[in-house]
């Protein structure tokens, strides 16, 4: 928040000097706590978003400000838009590894879904830093206007298959069946995540999802480590 008001009002004393502070400790923090791979190290798919909503809307600023962000933010934001059109897969829910979290830093223009406001984040962080998604991403047109004004072009389309992002702890398949559909599975895997902060990294090792398009085939009874029941 201090690096967006520096940027939008840099006539307010000492915003050059904050500016470049908070730019500097967010290098830091983003190249701790995003893997090198684009998964966050809490390791948990609702975090995962909140977290890239605000990196997306901070680069889209800076461009427009010319005042651009290091990098590794650059690049750690493009990994996790790779990660997450990769995890969300041809359609249903997203699926819910590790903790949850409802909070969100954009604004979602009626999108209550989850599945909606994150298929519109992939759609407009593609568009933004030249990510190769899968085809029928769903855009937010208000979203798209706020963040790219006119220069909103379509993104790169990759084909389907699979992802390994061993760094971050996940596996992700994506083939299509026999009969025309989509395969997808999701499978967490690897180390604990942040250690700094381990009792709330939420880990969900060997947690697994396997659907074709938006039919659950297998999948947890645990929602952010607690029973699905106990929720109802």
């Amino acid at each position: 928040a201090l690096w967006i008001l520096a940027v939008i009002c840099p006539a307010l004393p000492g915003a050059a000097g904050e500016r470049q502070r908070t730019s500097s400790l967010l290098e830091r923090e983003v190249a701790r706590q995003v893997s090198a791979d684009g998964v966050s190290e809490e390791q948990a798919s609702g975090y995962h978003i909140f977290v890239l909503e605000f990196l997306v809307q901070m680069i889209a600023l800076g461009r427009r400000h010319g005042a651009p962000l290091p990098a590794v933010i650059v690049d750690r934001a493009r990994r996790m838009v790779e990660v997450l059109d990769a995890l969300l897969g041809a359609g249903g829910e997203v699926p819910q590894i590790g903790d949850w979290d409802d909070g969100r830093a954009m604004p979602c223009f009626g999108m209550e879904d989850w599945r909606a406001r994150a298929e519109a984040l992939v759609a407009v962080g593609a568009r933004l830093l030249g990510v190769a998604i899968r085809p029928g991403r769903s855009p937010c047109p208000g979203l798209a206007r706020l963040l790219l004004g006119d220069r909103d072009e379509a993104p790169p389309l990759r084909a389907l298959g699979s992802a390994s992002f061993p760094l971050g702890g996940l596996a992700v398949s994506e083939v299509t069946t026999t009969g025309g559909g989509v395969l997808h599975t999701v499978m967490r895997v690897g180390g604990f995540g942040a250690l700094v902060n381990a009792g709330h990294a939420h880990a969900d090792l060997l947690s697994l999802v396997v659907r074709v398009n938006d039919q659950v085939l297998l999948g947890d009874l645990t929602r952010g480590g607690r029973p699905a029941a106990l929720e109802a």
